[in-house]
């Protein structure tokens, strides 16, 4: 006698058919009438569930491969930070051990946003782990839910305790266990005129900006401070003499625009410290002409000119 038994364990009922003419189980003597048909539908089934169970296997043979023993993903909240974290695994029987050290790191900004630590305990089969993450070893802040889980070499991170200096004209810096800003500032106009400051760096801008003319104040002495330009000019409203220079430093170059006023016939005197082969010029005298002095400073008492007359 021949039988087929049809086991759960691959798909079938528990059922078994024989082809002898048992009353219960049997092909012969009419019952294959009955029992024919169930005994087909097993053997689909059963072959169903081989194709099913193949295609299972082959989805864990390409996970396997696309995530190796010690990489993995989890969808737990978490919050950068330090301390014990704990996290599930999206995946299940990976090859991690306590000890180890891991970086978490968020999957969709991983150079932005990560913790790394010591693995302090970790369940394959639930994918439970527990890591400890020191002071330093964190980079971004907020709460995510998209991790991807890799090893890492021990001490992997940049130490909370290490250092960034700021040196020559920067300012800031500090330890890594915070966000740090370096700053270079640039140099105001005035510091730019009065050129003592040696903490800002002059642009371009700065520059240009500082060569925009200065008004000086029109008086019977007319004041010269050559730490609040570059370039000036003054009107002359009386006859007046051009004082001596007040914080003239050598090197210094510039230029004074002399403009006589809607009366003209103003005189222009200097001051001994202004120097000019020939000796001091006799300024133009129309009403609203404009004279030119071009200088440069040899020495704190010593201003070298030149006198440029209505040039036209």
């Amino acid at each position: 006698m021949a039988s087929v038994y049809f086991d759960p364990a691959v798909g079938g009922d528990g059922s078994t058919v024989t082809d002898d003419s048992n009353a219960s189980t049997g092909l012969d003597n009419g019952g294959h009438r009955t029992r024919f048909v169930p005994a087909l539908a097993q053997i689909v089934a059963i072959a169903a569930n081989v194709v099913t169970k193949a295609a299972a296997a082959a989805a864990s043979a390409a996970s396997a491969l696309g995530a190796p023993g010690t990489n993995a993903t989890s969808t737990s909240s978490l919050t950068i930070g330090t301390g014990a974290i704990s996290l599930t695994l999206a995946q299940t029987g990976k090859a991690y051990s306590v000890g180890q050290s891991v970086v978490i790191a968020r999957t969709s900004a991983p150079a932005t946003t990560a913790m790394w630590g010591v693995i302090t305990a970790f369940n394959s089969g639930t994918g439970a782990m527990t890591v400890q993450v020191a002071t330093g070893q964190t980079l971004g802040s907020g709460t995510f839910t998209d991790w991807t889980i890799s090893l890492t070499a021990s001490g992997t991170g940049v130490p909370g305790t290490r250092q960034i200096s700021a040196a020559g004209l920067a300012t800031g810096g500090g330890d890594f266990t915070a966000d740090r800003t370096i700053t270079v500032t640039a140099a105001a106009l005035a510091a730019v005129r009065t050129g003592t400051t040696k903490t800002q760096v002059m642009t371009p801008g700065d520059t240009y900006d500082a060569l925009a003319e200065v008004t000086l104040t029109d008086a019977a002495t007319i004041a010269v401070d050559m730490s609040t330009f570059v370039n000036a000019t003054v009107t002359l409203g009386g006859n007046r003499t051009l004082g001596n220079p007040t914080n003239a430093k050598p090197g210094q170059t510039g230029r004074i625009r002399v403009v006589q006023d809607g009366t003209g016939g103003r005189t222009l005197a200097f001051g001994s410290n202004w120097k000019r082969e020939g000796g001091a010029p006799t300024a133009s005298t129309a009403a609203g002409v404009e004279d030119y002095i071009d200088f440069d400073v040899v020495s704190s008492t010593k201003i070298r000119y030149n006198f440029a007359k209505n040039p036209s």
